[in-house]
């Protein structure tokens, strides 16, 4: 049985100058093996990966989030492994060679460009490429937020309050947390829930706090009913967010694993790999709550993890969590 493992953590604070800018191969496992592809992972480790771009002084170890650019070289112990990525498809590197970069491009796998791995290595790219730095992740929440807004209204002069993604399409029976801004005019907060197709209120709870993380018991919530929620200040009633609808679906996050584990080349990803994949996969069938449960997992397994903390920190800034992200990608 394979195992990858994660190159040392002491490495992940070192300066890696020219590994991080967008473009070039991305680097998604990256590690010494010990029993089967995707069985698990540790931080220890004995070899090392390394990185020349010169081919010559191999002093630079490969990590997880990792840019390498030809015609630069990668250097592969026997007992090691490396899958680097390019426009949505994969090249694995096996131990006991060195690669030439520029050598590569006919190593590309054929993944199919509409394959869920295909689109989920290219979802991939896009969060290493847009939180290299607190400044990216900064610029792609404002891109982003001038895109969404006008659609979801985030926040506008009819809805003042901002509101998170989190639990905004679909649900499970999971326990939920809503988030909404904090305003100071506001001393208290009115959270209002209704079920969809009915004008009754199923819950009306005064909060001074900016957020509620409640059961899907405590809310009453019925499998297969939608519902839209609202917060309200107490005091001006000016003062709230857009309504907020969610539909229940409390097999679905186990729907949607259970397909991902059927895809092709599943068992060969590295843990850290698989929630990803489990993450992404959730959220685009709009289980955001069940997909942040998803990466706080993976965060809490593999917190020096860079491509782990990169995607769940795109993932924030997607959902209006600015300050999470940032923090993700300040540590």
């Amino acid at each position: 049985m394979y195992r990858f493992f994660l190159i040392a953590a002491f490495f992940l604070g070192m300066p890696m100058a020219g590994l991080h800018a967008q473009g070039g191969w991305k680097v998604t496992a990256s590690g010494c093996r010990e029993g089967q592809p995707g069985a698990g992972t540790t931080s220890a480790q004995r070899a090392v990966v390394r990185y020349a771009a010169d081919c010559r002084s191999y002093q630079r170890p490969v990590m997880p989030a990792d840019v390498l650019r030809a015609p630069g070289c990668i250097q592969v112990p026997a007992s090691c492994f490396v899958r680097i990525i390019r426009d949505g498809r994969s090249v694995n590197l096996d131990g006991g060679k060195t690669y030439r970069l520029d050598s590569l491009e006919a190593a590309l796998g054929k993944t199919a460009r509409l394959s869920f791995m295909s689109r989920f290595y290219s979802f991939i790219e896009k969060c290493m490429d847009e939180t290299t730095d607190e400044k990216s992740v900064v610029e792609h929440h404002r891109r982003h937020m001038d895109v969404t807004a006008g659609i979801k209204g985030f926040s506008s002069q009819d809805y003042p309050l901002s509101v998170t993604l989190l639990t905004e399409g679909m649900v499970s029976m999971e326990p939920l947390s809503f988030y909404w801004g904090d305003d100071p005019q506001a001393d208290e907060y009115e959270f209002r829930l209704y079920e969809n197709g009915s004008k009754v209120e199923r819950m009306m709870k005064k909060l001074s706090a900016a957020s509620l993380d409640i059961t899907a018991a405590e809310l009453g919530l019925r499998d297969g009913a939608s519902y839209t929620w609202q917060v309200v200040s107490a005091s001006n009633p000016a003062l709230k967010t857009r309504p907020i609808t969610f539909r229940v679906d409390a097999a679905g996050p186990g729907r949607i694993r259970e397909q991902v584990e059927q895809m092709p080349d599943y068992d060969q990803l590295t843990r850290e790999e698989q929630w990803l994949s489990y993450a992404y996969a959730l959220e685009q069938e709009k289980f955001f709550a069940d997909a942040e449960r998803v990466y706080a997992r993976a965060l809490q397994e593999y917190p020096e993890n860079r491509l782990v903390r990169q995607t769940a920190a795109h993932f924030y800034s997607r959902m209006d969590m600015l300050d999470v992200a940032r923090d993700l990608i300040a540590r």
